[in-house]
């Protein structure tokens, strides 16, 4: 679980610098317009993309999969 948590705080804080780099340069003045759509149509893809890259870490790490548990290589 550390792997994944320290892969998702990385993820996360990137994230974060990227949508205030975003807000400072698409959101001019009070329209907020192009920075809306830069959360609907890159952050979440993104954060959709980078769960599914996740999963086979989850996989050779002890994820359970049908109700079988996977032991994790030590």
């Amino acid at each position: 679980w550390r792997k994944l948590t320290i892969s998702w705080a990385v993820f996360f804080a990137v994230m974060a610098v990227a949508n205030e780099l975003a807000w400072r340069m698409l959101a001019p003045g009070d329209d907020l317009t192009r920075w809306a759509a830069f959360k609907l149509w890159v952050v979440m893809p993104a954060t959709f993309l980078f769960a599914m890259a996740n999963i086979p870490m989850l996989l050779r790490n002890g994820l359970a999969v049908d109700d079988t548990p996977v032991p994790p290589e030590q």
